[in-house]
């Protein structure tokens, strides 16, 4: 059945010298058939009557699905949105006036009573992202290799596995020092619950894959088998918000990036803190194969400590990022507002996560190009060290 709606005459004025027919349209109607693509166009034949604006509709390949009287307007449907894209220019050679209709949705915001205070979701478009993908269609695996992730924080609750601790070599890999449960929250904390945060994947799961001691330490050791633990247990994402200042990318780590990416998941690492002392190179962040992320600030300028080197591949918030916290010294699960290139990575593990929940049969490789290539030219145009390919766009990495 047909939707019939009311339109204001008092729209004509609006409508930049749209003139009300005297000619008779059928009553007021839009086509009820749900739009899941921009396929449509409203054209006006002010002057000309309904029989011609039919005819001319009809030779460019469309089909009459709806009328707004009042403004001398039908709706007009094509076959897909290239077809209408071609229709446009035929229909305005005859003299007609168009408005190519767009596809309209409510903005996704969830309710977890701190989302007001997390400035980087709006800023990467988050929420027009979850009107297109919330991490649920096919849930992805994102393994977290830090200092391990408090597994009884409340807005984790039933979002963390627990992995390997590969420092203590035992299979508790609970947070000792903060860091981890910090970052896992960006990626994963419960939303949409009425708790805390939100994450940037509503159905991710983390898995927590302890390689940082507590005093936020590791070795070349620690940080291999943790690759290769995470890429065993079937982890298409490998967040690694670590790194060693003025290291070269050694071949073994190169050879555990290589095992985890032909297992199909995507390393993705902080780029470093270090551009206020030396702007050394980071390691892992200069492994061939990897993700490496800037932190940027809430002006869309990259962070005075983000490391900037050829290596960048997209930036991302990292300034003063509220996500979920432990307190190792009273153990009490909270929240806090954290800076560094390692709060940055996470936002582009969880975008890789919705993005592979959509099209889960992506490569690293496209699910790498689908970012930097969606991502918001910042600085200096096009790719540069800083920015890399420039600040994600969720909105825009869902869109195709």
């Amino acid at each position: 059945m047909r939707h019939r709606l009311a339109v204001f005459a008092a729209l004509a004025l609006a409508a930049g010298g749209l003139v009300t027919p005297s000619h008779a349209f059928l009553p007021g109607y839009c086509d009820a058939v749900p739009v899941t693509a921009p396929s449509r166009a409203l054209v006006s034949y002010a002057s000309a009557g309904q029989d011609a604006t039919r005819r001319a509709v009809a030779r460019a390949g469309g089909r009459i699905v709806g009328s707004v009287p009042q403004l001398g307007v039908v709706e007009a449907a094509f076959a897909s949105p290239a077809a209408r894209d071609v229709a446009v220019p035929a229909l305005v050679a005859a003299g007609a006036r168009v408005q190519p209709e767009s596809v309209y949705g409510v903005t996704r915001r969830p309710n977890d009573p701190y989302v007001p205070y997390q400035w980087g979701l709006p800023k990467i478009g988050a929420y027009q992202a979850w009107d297109r993908e919330i991490g649920t269609t096919s849930p992805v695996l994102v393994a977290v290799l830090d200092t391990g992730v408090d597994l009884r924080h409340p807005d984790l609750l039933g979002r963390v596995t627990a992995g390997r601790n590969v420092v203590d070599n035992t299979d508790d890999p609970s947070d000792d020092n903060s860091h981890g449960t910090h970052v896992a929250g960006i990626i994963a904390a419960g939303t949409q619950n009425r708790v805390g945060v939100a994450g940037m994947s509503w159905g991710a799961q983390v898995l927590a894959v302890k390689v940082l001691s507590a005093a936020g330490s590791g070795s070349d050791c620690d940080i291999i088998l943790g690759i290769l633990s995470a890429a065993d247990a079937g982890a298409k994402v490998l967040n690694m918000s670590l790194g060693a200042e003025g290291g070269t990318c050694g071949f073994l780590t190169q050879a555990a990036i290589n095992y985890a990416r032909d297992k199909g998941a995507l390393p993705v690492v902080s780029s470093g803190n270090g551009a206020k002392k030396g702007n050394k190179t980071n390691s892992p962040a200069n492994c061939a194969g990897v993700l490496a992320v800037g932190a940027t600030d809430s002006a869309d300028r990259i962070a005075t400590f983000s490391t900037f080197q050829p290596y960048v591949g997209v930036s991302a918030p990292g300034v003063n990022v509220l996500s979920t916290y432990f307190d190792p010294k009273t153990g009490k699960h909270t929240y806090a507002n954290l800076s560094g290139t390692s709060m940055a990575a996470p936002f582009v593990s969880g975008l890789a996560a919705l993005i592979l929940s959509k099209h889960k049969t992506w490569t690293p490789d496209q699910v790498a190009a689908r970012i930097t290539s969606t991502a918001d030219d910042r600085g200096r145009k096009g790719r540069d060290p800083y920015f890399g390919a420039g600040r994600i766009n969720a909105a825009r990495a869902l869109a195709g």
